[in-house]
């Protein structure tokens, strides 16, 4: 008979009983365990597939990007080359763009200082000639001035005025077809005499002409003032007018006509044009007035 250990709810419980029961319980929990392990084991592998899977994707992953990061590199590779041959070029063609600019504003500078030059040159020879019309200029106001003493001076101005007929004579006449100072019969010396072919009588020519009085009338301003020095002229030129027909008209001696010599052609303009009373008045008493022109061309 079993030993009884206990009961149960008034069922006795033996040793047999208890053990089978601890043997099933056993059993249960080495199922629940075996059950729990299996699981583990499950999840475990299942995690093991899905971080293999992971692996595989980050693997894959790195090694698109390692074939990505060899591409990227190549290409910035050859962009390194394509930029250092572009820098190459670059630098060539600046340098040669130097030269070329070097060339031109050194051809520029050299022509522009050749031309300056030129000009230079041209400058000092206009300066050069501006210089010598500058003399010339300068003698012909000593001249001027001379001429202007001289014909203030009666004496002086007459010596001009004999000076430029003797002169025009004895360029355009032969030195046997005049005379200087010659002497008349009544004792009166013209300035000069023409002896014409195939005639005694000598033609007269005077180069003392009053001047006193156009003078004052160049300088005069007033209305009133111009009349009194054009009166004067019209009174010196009338009385040299009467002097010269008193003195050198001589019968069978003298042309019926005499010269008078005016030594400037502005004088003569102004006789013609303000003076034409002084002209006719000349005519009627058989004087020519002629100009230094005018002369030259009556003895060619």
């Amino acid at each position: 008979m079993e030993r009884v250990l206990f009961s149960l709810n008034g069922a006795p419980v033996t040793v047999a009983e208890l053990l089978l029961a601890a043997a099933v319980l056993g059993l249960v929990l080495l199922a629940m365990i075996a059950r729990s392990l299996a699981r583990r084991v499950r999840l475990e592998s299942d995690a093991a597939s899905i971080s293999g899977e992971r692996l595989r994707e980050i693997l894959q992953a790195l090694a698109n990007a390692s074939r990505q990061n060899a591409g990227l590199g190549g290409s910035v590779r050859g962009m390194a080359e394509v930029l250092g041959s572009r820098q190459a070029d670059l630098a060539r063609l600046v340098s040669e763009r130097l030269d070329a600019v070097g060339t031109r504003v050194g051809a520029g500078l050299e022509a522009s200082g050749k031309t300056a030059s030129d000009q230079l040159a041209r400058l000092n020879e206009r300066l050069a000639v501006i210089d010598a019309a500058q003399a010339r200029v300068a003698a012909l106001t000593q001249e001027v001035v001379g001429l202007k003493d001289i014909l203030a001076n009666k004496q002086a101005r007459g010596a001009f005025g004999q000076g430029r007929l003797e002169a025009i004579i004895k360029d355009g006449l032969p030195g046997a077809s005049f005379a200087f100072q010659y002497t008349l019969s009544n004792n009166t010396r013209p300035d000069c005499v023409i002896r014409l072919p195939g005639d005694p009588r000598v033609m007269v020519i005077d180069a003392k002409f009053p001047l006193e009085a156009f003078t004052a009338l160049r300088q005069t301003s007033g209305e009133e003032a111009r009349k009194h020095a054009a009166a004067r002229v019209r009174a010196d030129l009338s009385k040299h007018i009467r002097d010269i027909a008193g003195r050198y008209f001589v019968s069978e001696e003298t042309q019926d006509i005499a010269m008078m010599f005016v030594p400037s052609e502005s004088l003569y303009a102004d006789l013609h044009e303000y003076f034409e009373d002084i002209i006719q008045k000349a005519h009627r008493s058989r004087i020519i007035i002629v100009s230094p022109s005018l002369l030259m061309m009556a003895m060619r």
